[in-house]
């Protein structure tokens, strides 16, 4: 049986998020400007911190298994030395969204229709600015409201996997106003997201009547339009692609790899070359914290390239086998589940997947959904057996 979440935790998660939202009203070509990303990470591990006491048995063997497993790697990452503090922490960020969501499990929201407000909300303040900043500085604007919108649209495609079923009969117009604030983003990922949610709502019978159901099938095909649009925009080719960059260099940095370090990955922290870093310096912001040229595999951008180099293929399968059995565990449907971990997929070919909180904050409201819905099962199951006792009675 799940346990209702303090209403503190109640209000950090889904009343927080519409002040940060506050901050996106600034000039077009400006995103936000309070920090958005650092302030969801605290309301993340805040709300993941007050469950510490509530650990549910259902999921601990997982949690203790990822904090050994943290412990370990990172205190032999601090053990060199050498390594910043905030280097280790950016780069082992995704094994603490992984212990956080295992403090997710057992517990549920008073009220889950809140979450379906905070959607639509996030997606009609997304509707506005994105059309706003295209209509002044044109369709080259990259338009976010929280922050690069690489990141920020799969909150919202995430969170609108999470809420379909409550959000209503208007909900095929949140689906639409989504759809064109992805067309405008320039975000290829995002384009591909959307892709992913439009099929999940069409195969996973969340689409009720077989009309509808027929109509959705039709938007599955046409919707495959949407990323087309979006690379030929961007003036996609291969030559153009800086993740085919980032490739070759994780290419050539991994070409002396022997099959251990192809299956557990480079010693914890390890520098990529000078060449790299110095090929890669216009990335600034990803270059180390200690200012000396230096840089480690956050600069590769590609969660895919980032957790091979550092945790080898096998740390990649664990992310995201993980990530499946802590929703599973948490009580989320198969589908939703399955959504959710295509889209950290989607994103992780990208930019950061599961190493950032737009990626993983949708995965804890589907735990939290998914408990407050087996709550109103269980209690709709004990009525139906007490008339059942009550009519034996008679």
């Amino acid at each position: 049986m799940s346990k209702p979440a303090p209403k503190l935790v109640a209000f950090v998660l889904v009343s927080m998020p519409y002040l940060f939202v506050l901050g996106a009203l600034t000039p077009p070509q400006m995103d936000n400007w309070l920090p958005a990303t650092s302030l969801f990470e605290g309301l993340f591990f805040v709300a993941a911190l007050a469950f510490i006491f509530r650990l549910s048995r259902r999921i601990a063997w997982s949690f203790f298994a990822l904090v050994i497993f943290a412990a370990i790697h990172m205190g032999l990452a601090l053990a060199s030395g050498s390594t910043p503090l905030d280097e280790i922490f950016r780069a082992h960020k995704w094994i603490l969204y992984l212990i956080g969501l295992c403090l997710f499990v057992g517990q549920s929201l008073p009220d889950s229709s809140r979450v379906a407000r905070l959607t639509k909300f996030l997606i009609i303040a997304a509707f506005f600015k994105y059309f706003y900043a295209v209509a002044l500085l044109g369709l080259n604007a990259r338009p976010a409201i929280l922050t690069e919108n690489n990141y920020e649209l799969f909150l919202l495609i995430g969170l609108l996997v999470v809420c379909y079923r409550f959000m209503g009969q208007r909900v095929f117009n949140y689906v639409i106003l989504l759809g064109l604030e992805i067309l405008v983003s320039g975000s290829r990922s995002a384009a591909i997201g959307f892709v992913i949610f439009v099929f999940f709502v069409t195969f996973s019978g969340e689409t009720g009547k077989s009309f509808r159901r027929y109509l959705w099938a039709l938007l599955s095909i046409a919707v495959v339009w949407i990323p087309l649009v979006v690379f030929q925009s961007r003036n996609t080719s291969l030559d153009t692609l800086d993740r085919i960059n980032f490739l070759n260099h994780f290419l050539i940095e991994t070409s002396g790899w022997h099959l251990g370090e192809w299956l557990f990955g480079a010693a914890p922290m390890t520098q990529l070359s000078s060449s790299t870093c110095q090929s890669l310096s216009y990335y600034y912001l990803l270059l180390s914290s200690a200012q000396d040229g230096s840089c480690y595999s956050v600069i590769l951008h590609s969660f895919f390239l980032r957790v091979i180099f550092d945790f080898g293929v096998l740390g990649m399968v664990a992310t995201f086998v993980s990530l499946w059995i802590i929703m599973r565990v948490g009580g989320v449907d198969r589908g939703i589940a399955i959504a959710l971990v295509a889209l950290a997929v989607a994103n992780g070919f990208s930019v950061s997947g599961p190493n950032n909180v737009y990626v993983i904050l949708p995965v804890a409201y589907a735990i939290l959904v998914a408990q407050r819905s087996e709550v109103r099962s269980g209690a709709s199951r004990n009525l139906n057996q007490e008339k059942k006792r009550s009519a034996l009675a008679w």
